[in-house]
């Protein structure tokens, strides 16, 4: 029941998680057309309105650049299992030992109420 009740937990806090970031990401992506369509009105009134589509999109393919640049920096991290401790017995056979520990006390507690 506790592996259920953090599995569901787990779900609970990504699904909130995705949820909060598809908005955020929804709401900006709304700015950035409301600021494009500024900045293309202030550069159409300076300019024409082809020096606006060119300074826009050199802005928007810069950014790009530095946002993949940005993402090629940053190491993907790579889960490797630390190595065994010496000495440590294997988990399978303490499970085992365990097992047999039980068996030879539940003997011993039945010969004990025989006698």
């Amino acid at each position: 029941m506790l592996l259920g009740t953090s599995l569901r937990d787990y779900a609970r806090r990504t699904s909130r998680a995705v949820a909060f970031s598809l908005a955020g990401a929804l709401l900006l992506l709304v700015g950035v057309a409301f600021l494009t369509i500024a900045a293309w009105l202030t550069l159409e009134r300076v300019g024409d309105s082809l020096l606006a589509a060119q300074v826009i999109g050199c802005v928007y393919v810069a950014g790009g650049l530095i946002f993949f640049a940005i993402a090629s920096l940053q190491k993907r991290r790579v889960y490797r299992r630390p190595p065994p401790v010496a000495g440590a017995p294997d988990p399978l056979l303490q499970m085992f030992e365990g097992f047999l520990m039980g068996m030879d006390a539940g003997r011993r507690s039945s010969r004990s109420r025989r006698r």
